[in-house]
């Protein structure tokens, strides 16, 4: 999955950053004006959304037991803080524990329909 999505979307590299739009589907993050370019790390530090993070997280988060997160096994889905931009006005803004159930089917989205875009390197906004 790595290499089929950089070389898709990041001009063969695994670490070039993504810009995922928001808001495909009904929850927290419903706003077609915004993109997760994103999310902070459990040690604080802002880190990008690369093809090589989407796969990480592919491992943890891809729905199984016929689409279901950890909730249809009886465990607490996981959540991240996000780091979104708006793309009218360009701030960033972090938006605190978002499903990653939510997240993850928005980047599904993105990649099938080929909407992610490169984004510059992400920092923790202010």
């Amino acid at each position: 999955m790595t290499e089929e999505l950089a070389k898709t979307f990041g001009n063969g590299q695994e670490n070039t950053p993504l810009g995922i739009p928001l808001g495909t589907n009904a929850g927290q993050l419903r706003d077609s004006e915004y993109e997760a370019i994103g999310y902070i790390s459990s040690d604080g530090q802002a880190k990008n959304i690369t093809p090589v993070e989407l796969s990480h997280m592919a491992i943890f988060w891809a729905p199984s037991n016929r689409g279901h997160l950890a909730e249809s096994q009886g465990q607490r889905i996981p959540t991240l803080d996000l780091i979104v931009r708006n793309r009218c006005t360009n701030n960033m803004y972090i938006i605190q524990r978002v499903s990653a159930k939510v997240f993850w089917r928005d980047a599904v989205n993105a990649v099938l329909n080929r909407t992610l875009q490169r984004v510059d390197s992400v920092k923790r906004p202010k």
